[in-house]
């Protein structure tokens, strides 16, 4: 089954502000389950399995036929890039704090974007490059950095962002041509490979309660990726980038009520800085589609009138 990409951009940031959402709970259940000594190879074998089980019936009822071998070695590629990101993403959180970790993590919007440049031909405008910035600004405002050295473990999440940066590229392009659920499927599938032996050196048999646990994480990891390949179908990876940092905001919410974490009166300032540059483009999106679809409708307008002028000099 094949999908073109849709010009929607709205519809395309409400699914990725989805998807941030569901990488803050995520992040939550990981870092529960870490607390709990319970290692992350396994963690993110379990919710890759899982999240291939889950999605099998729905596989099989719908008859989905399988992907192109291009393909093939995208989502193998795609599945490498995002295991590795991951668990050095949350290995890193085990060394330094989780504010921390996010703060380095938001590299990846500008990784992104300038790969997309690069590798997808996307524009660069003005304007989304001025929501980046302004979303980075407000992202450092809440972090206020003050590191004292650039450990190993920032370095990690560094890399984990460059290849969390490269799984975008990927998920745009076999969003193109393949059904949500395919990619997602498979993309479990070769994750839950890629992640197993790694897994077995450190295996620890979850408790029920850690089983039940891996279990919403995978609901939660299906949905994360389902979310995030629909919004690269509606529009330009450019135009997502700026409401990652909405991520942020999510996992601040979260902290405070799951962990206590307190929210300081920087998380508000640089949260309304995010909601407000995020906002803005989404603004201009509308704004620029509208001003799209009047010269359609005017252009077709034209060639109506053409047409009627033409058939009544015929007639005449």
């Amino acid at each position: 089954m094949s999908h073109t990409t849709k010009n929607d951009p709205i519809r395309g940031i409400a699914w990725f502000i989805l998807h941030c959402l569901m990488f803050a709970f995520i992040a939550m259940i990981t870092r529960i389950l870490m607390k709990q000594g319970f290692p992350v190879l396994e963690i993110v074998f379990f919710q890759t399995l899982f999240g291939a089980i889950l999605l099998l019936p729905r596989i099989i009822l719908r008859h989905i036929q399988g992907i192109k071998a291009l393909s093939y070695k995208l989502q193998i590629l795609r599945a490498f890039f995002w295991s590795m990101a991951t668990i050095c993403f949350f290995y890193a959180t085990t060394v330094i704090p989780m504010g921390r970790a996010i703060a380095i993590s938001f590299a990846v919007p500008l990784f992104t974007s300038i790969l997309a440049v690069i590798f997808l031909k996307e524009k660069l405008h003005f304007r989304r490059l001025t929501a980046l910035i302004c979303g980075f600004i407000g992202m450092m405002i809440i972090i206020r950095p003050g590191f004292d050295s650039f450990e190993m473990a920032s370095f990690l999440v560094v890399a984990a962002s460059f290849m969390w940066s490269m799984t975008d590229i990927m998920i745009k392009l076999v969003g193109k041509t393949h059904h949500v659920f395919v990619n997602t499927f498979y993309f479990s599938v070769f994750g839950a490979i890629c992640t197993l032996p790694m897994a077995l050196f450190v295996w620890q048999t979850p408790s029920s309660i850690q089983f039940l646990w891996l279990i919403l994480l995978s609901v939660l990891f299906v949905a994360n990726m389902a979310s995030i390949t629909k919004a690269y179908e509606y529009g330009d990876l450019t135009v997502m980038m700026p409401f990652v940092f909405t991520e942020l905001v999510f996992v601040a919410t979260l902290a405070y009520f799951i962990f206590g974490e307190v929210i300081y009166t920087s998380t508000v300032i640089g949260s309304a800085i995010i909601i407000f540059s995020s906002s803005y483009i989404a603004y201009r999106e509308r704004v620029e589609r509208g001003h799209s679809v009047s010269q359609e409708l005017e252009k077709d307008l034209a060639r109506g009138l053409d047409e009627d002028v033409l058939q009544s000099i015929t007639k005449e």
